[in-house]
C-alpha cells in the first residue's frame, strides 16, 4: 500500500499500539481555491456559499491502485474520490492538541461522507 501525503506539512497518525508515525510531504500540494459569495444577510450576519475550484495549477494526481492520497478535508468532500483521504480531527477518535488547539496527531483518516436517508438506514431514528 502506497500512501502519499499531497499537504504542505507532515501528518503524523498514532497507531493501534501508541506509536507514532510520519507522512512526511511528497513535495505535490493539492488545494482547491475557494470563493465565498454572499447570498444573503440575516440579522446582521451574512450567508454565503463556498465555491470550490480545482488549482491553476491542474496538477490531480491519477487514482493508482493500492494508492492513498492525504490530502485536505475539503478535497476529499469537493472531489469525492475514494483514494483521497483526509486525517480525521472530528470526534472521539479524533485528533490529539496541544493546550492551544493545535493538532498534534490522528488515530486515523475519513473519505468523502455519506448522507443517508431515514429509509436507507437499518437503525431506528427516533422522531
Amino acid at each position: 500500500m502506497i500512501v502519499r501525503n499531497l499537504n504542505s506539512h507532515p501528518i503524523i497518525v498514532e497507531r493501534s499500539d501508541g506509536s507514532l508515525f510520519e507522512y512526511p510531504p511528497d513535495g505535490m500540494v493539492y488545494r482547491l481555491q475557494t470563493m465565498d459569495e454572499i447570498i444573503e444577510s440575516v440579522n446582521g450576519n451574512d450567508i454565503v456559499q463556498r465555491t470550490y475550484y480545482e488549482p491553476q495549477e491542474k496538477f490531480i494526481p491519477e487514482p493508482r491502485p493500492g494508492t492513498w492520497y492525504i490530502v485536505p478535508s475539503q478535497v476529499v468532500q469537493a472531489m469525492n474520490r475514494p483514494d483521497f483521504i483526509a486525517p480525521d480531527t472530528k470526534g472521539a477518535n479524533g485528533a490529539k492538541r496541544d493546550e492551544r488547539g493545535r493538532v498534534l496527531s490522528v488515530k486515523r483518516f475519513r473519505t468523502c461522507d455519506q448522507l443517508r436517508r431515514k429509509e436507507q438506514q437499518n437503525i431506528k431514528v427516533d422522531e
